[in-house]
């Protein structure tokens, strides 16, 4: 189904895929929503499988055009990670962001970004925002990070069509305030997992236990071990739950 800039699938193999599929069409400008009641390859960071019932959770990815440096991609993951934040705010949640892409509510996960990038002369010229938030899935499989929803959390059911409209306003309102030099990278800072909190890292194959201090500019996790501070890129330092 297409509606404005809207389209709708009842099932697809991924937003995100579908969305690069369509690079070059005309359809692909910023603002265009892709959605879906299901997905049969929907992924995760690094080619991880991400499972939803069919028509329990919320499925979307959104078009943008950044034309930011590539050296600021890691602002898009900010963006999108504290939009998905005042969502569950919103719905009367207090969420926090657990670096790099995954949003936790209770120690559980309730929502995973995925971010793709077309990229030209280190220029990040249009991105796919993917999210995908458990909302009405009460049974999940077995993760390392246990998942929960809204439901479960809030014990109702949500209209996705409502909980998509929220989302889409939180994303664009905050990509406004970005893009003029207003958006609140510390409120990003603050909401983040386990930040300032002792807790066991896994670190070249060592339980090493650290405390979360910041992300900095570029995406890294900055942590202090044993007294001083250290700066791990995405897939250099793993959570322990």
């Amino acid at each position: 189904m297409i509606a404005k800039n809207n389209i709708h699938f009842d099932k697809i193999t991924s937003t995100n895929d579908y969305a690069l599929s369509i690079k070059n069409h005309f359809l692909f400008k910023e603002g265009l929503i892709i959605s879906t009641n299901f997905q049969n390859n929907g992924k995760g960071q690094y080619n991880n499988n991400w499972h939803s019932e069919f028509g329990k959770n919320l499925l979307i990815s959104i078009v943008i055009y950044p034309n930011i440096s590539i050296k600021k991609k890691f602002d898009l993951n900010k963006i999108a990670s504290l939009s998905v934040c005042e969502l569950l705010c919103y719905f009367g949640l207090n969420a926090c962001i657990k670096w790099p892409n995954d949003i936790i509510v209770n120690d559980k996960k309730i929502c995973g970004i995925l971010i793709e990038n077309i990229i030209s002369n280190n220029i990040i010229k249009k991105s796919v925002i993917g999210f995908g938030i458990n909302i009405n899935q009460i049974k999940f499989k077995k993760y390392n990070i246990p998942a929960t929803s809204l439901k479960i959390l809030n014990q109702k059911c949500y209209n996705l069509k409502k909980v998509k409209k929220e989302l889409v306003n939180y994303f664009f309102n905050n990509l406004f305030l970005y893009r003029k030099n207003k958006f609140d990278f510390k409120k990003y800072n603050d909401l983040l997992y386990s930040l300032n909190k002792k807790r066991n890292y896994l670190i070249d194959d060592n339980t090493v236990e650290g405390v979360i201090k910041e992300i900095d500019h570029l995406g890294n996790l900055i942590i202090s071990v044993s007294g001083k501070k250290r700066i791990f890129k995405e897939k250099e330092i793993s959570y322990i739950f």
